[in-house]
Order: C-alpha cells, then sequence, then structure tokens
C-alpha cells in the first residue's frame, strides 16, 4: 500500500534513478534487509516480487529491471554461501542421487510420494499417508502435495485454476481502473499472492529447491493466512469502485446476480469496450458512468 501511494504520487518521477530510489526504493531496501537479517531468503524472494509488480505497473524502464535483477541474483548467491542448511539444500537438488529419503530432502523426496500416490483421482479426502508418516510440514509448506495425494491431479489443477482466475482479475483491476494508486497496489499484490503461490508449487513439485514460502490461503498459519486474506479483501474494495461497478450493483439487487454483472463478458451485465469509448467521449466527466447505464440497459 506504500508503494502504491509513493509511486502513483511521483509517477512522472520513476524515468531517473533518483526518483526510482526516492522513496520508495528506500523503503523495500530496509523492509528487505530486515527480513534478510532474520535469514529468510524465501520471504525475501517474495517480496522482491512484490516490489517488482509494483515498479513495473508503475512504468518503469526495463533497463533499471535488468541492473536491479543483476544486483539481486549477485545478493542471492551471496546469502546461498552463508547458510550450511541452503548449500546442502541446493546440492540435493541440483544431484537427486546424492539425497537421502530420511535427510537432507526428506520433505523433498515425501512431496513427490505424495503426489505419485495420489494418480489422478486421489486416495479420497483425508486418506493421505504420507501425512501422518514422513512429510514434514504437511500442513503449511507441502499441503499442495497432500491436495495431490488426497485429489490427485484433478485438485491441485484446481487449485492452478484458482490462481490463475486471481492472476486474472488482478490483470483486469490493472488495465481497467482509472486510479494510479488501485492499479500500482493491485500489481503489487498479484506479484505477491500468485508468485509465492508459483514458488510454493515448484518446490513441491520439484522445480525449485526446498524452502520455507507458504501456499497463500491454502496454508496454515495465522500470520500468513490474515495478510492473505487482509490482501484479497483490498482487492475486493478496489473491484467495486472499478468502472461501470456501482452502476451494475444498482442494476441488481441480488447479491449473486451483481457478482455475476460485474465478472461477466459478454452478457448484460458486462459493457463491451467499445461503447466504454463512446461514453467518454461524449461525457469525458463523471457522469459517463450515467451514460454506460443506460448504454448497458
Amino acid at each position: 500500500m506504500f508503494l502504491g501511494v509513493v509511486l502513483s504520487t511521483f509517477r512522472r518521477e520513476l524515468t531517473t534513478l533518483k526518483g526510482i530510489i526516492v522513496p520508495g526504493g528506500i523503503a523495500a531496501v530496509i523492509v528487505l534487509g530486515l527480513v534478510l537479517v532474520g535469514g529468510d531468503l524465501g520471504t525475501a524472494i517474495v517480496i522482491c516480487l512484490l516490489v517488482a509488480g509494483a515498479y513495473w505497473v508503475a512504468g518503469v524502464p526495463l533497463r533499471y529491471f535488468a541492473v536491479v535483477g543483476a544486483a539481486g541474483v549477485v545478493m542471492v548467491l551471496y546469502m546461498l554461501n552463508q547458510g550450511t542448511t541452503r548449500n546442502v539444500r541446493i546440492q540435493t537438488w541440483l544431484d537427486p542421487s546424492t539425497c537421502d529419503p530420511q535427510g537432507t530432502c526428506m520433505q523433498a523426496i515425501h512431496g513427490l510420494w505424495a503426489l505419485a500416490s495420489g494418480g489422478l483421482w486421489g486416495l479420497g479426502p483425508g486418506m493421505s499417508r504420507e501425512k501422518w508418516a514422513g512429510l514434514p510440514a504437511a500442513d503449511n509448506d507441502f499441503i499442495f502435495a497432500v491436495i495431490g495425494e488426497e485429489f490427485g491431479l484433478i485438485g491441485t489443477g484446481l487449485v492452478l485454476v484458482a490462481f490463475g482466475m486471481i492472476a486474472v482479475a488482478i490483470n483486469r483491476l490493472v488495465r481497467r481502473h482509472r486510479d494510479p494508486f488501485v492499479q500500482i497496489a493491485s500489481g503489487a499484490i498479484g506479484a505477491w499472492l500468485v508468485g509465492q503461490a508459483l514458488i510454493n508449487i515448484a518446490v513441491v513439485i520439484g522445480l525449485l529447491p526446498v524452502t520455507g514460502v507458504p501456499l497463500p490461503l491454502v496454508s496454515s498459519g495465522g500470520s500468513s493466512l490474515i495478510v492473505s486474506l487482509v490482501a484479497v479483501g483490498v482487492l475486493l474494495a478496489f473491484a467495486r469502485h472499478e468502472p461501470g461497478a456501482q452502476e451494475a450493483f444498482a442494476a441488481r439487487p441480488s447479491v449473486i446476480k451483481r457478482s455475476i454483472a460485474v465478472v461477466s463478458r459478454g452478457r448484460r451485465g458486462y459493457l463491451p469496450r467499445r461503447r466504454w469509448r463512446h461514453c467518454r467521449a461524449r461525457q469525458p466527466d463523471a457522469r459517463y458512468g450515467a451514460c454506460a447505464a443506460r448504454a448497458r440497459a
């Protein structure tokens, strides 16, 4: 939210290095520094995704992303050499032949076993075996493996579809909303939630080394769940004030019909883009909402 306020206020100054660093970059570096002091590299990577999403939507030139990305790679390599457990996890991920199922790669191996035993349809709700035996952190970091074991490939596919729908909804907010603060804050939240979900899933299926990043909105844990729900609530508040939302709510008293009217395309609740442009051209001030409501009717 702070990045949304700052970057939207100084949006025209983001073409220079000073405008990028002050004050948004300084705040981001302070937060990242505090997290890295605590030794949590996974959370630091997620915060980097959040900051990158905010600056990307704000319109920072691509060359600055290349420079910061190169510096980030150097920092990650340095952090990998500071912890013995990180080195072991990287080595076992790069060379699975040295892996010990009861030692360094216990989580990764048992997570893959859980996914494999689930098959296409899964063993059934509550029938997971790995969560009672060899899979540590089954209720938080490796909850995706338990979902795959109990609900199979169908269940894990539905989880991916759900996060894909979140990404589509956030992309709609960024593209359609007229407030730069809403656009930047929505982009940052989307990069955080969807990016963290992809990292967690990649770890479970073996595409990334094991890191302590929970699956948003699914893993257990009070702080992670509360903050994720707050972020979703912020997105819902933004969506209620996107162009045409209030008119759609007023035209349909039913809660279900109002929700369908906001998210549907090509139906009664959706106003095509060419009609929006027509209304804005004829009434560029705040009255275009009434024009849109009449056009939709």
